[in-house]
């Protein structure tokens, strides 16, 4: 007499995922790298292209902490660091380090939406 084939063995064997061909994650990560230069060259031509002094430094400083957020974290994954924790900007979830990047690429792009206006003293009002 025949006997019923088994669940366990009527199921596919279990085999692990394939890991992604090595030209691939090269290609991938250096994609990456050329997106986060285009966004330095983008907000370096932002903050020249502003006209009050304050606007200037804030976007400047927008694109400062991503350029060092993108160097020190690469500089870790290659070893030429120390690991301290920092998250590479826009990819890795980093809580804080997230929401200083985010609140900063804001205020710098609010500042070139408006960067015709000049601010005048009398325009801030008595404190």
């Amino acid at each position: 007499m025949d006997e019923p084939a088994s669940p366990a063995s009527a199921r596919a064997p279990a085999t692990a995922p394939r890991p992604a061909p090595e030209h691939l994650e090269f290609k991938a990560s250096l994609l990456l790298l050329v997106l986060y230069g285009t966004l330095i060259v983008l907000l370096l031509s932002m903050a020249l292209r502003v006209r009050n002094q304050f606007s200037r430094l804030l976007i400047a400083g927008a694109t400062i902490i991503l350029g060092v957020y993108v160097i020190v974290n690469i500089a870790m994954v290659t070893g030429l660091a120390p690991v301290v924790g920092v998250p590479l900007p826009l990819v890795s979830y980093g809580g804080t380090a997230m929401t200083t990047l985010m609140i900063s690429i804001g205020l710098a792009m609010c500042a070139f939406v408006h960067r015709h206006e000049r601010l005048r003293r009398e325009d801030l009002g008595r404190w």
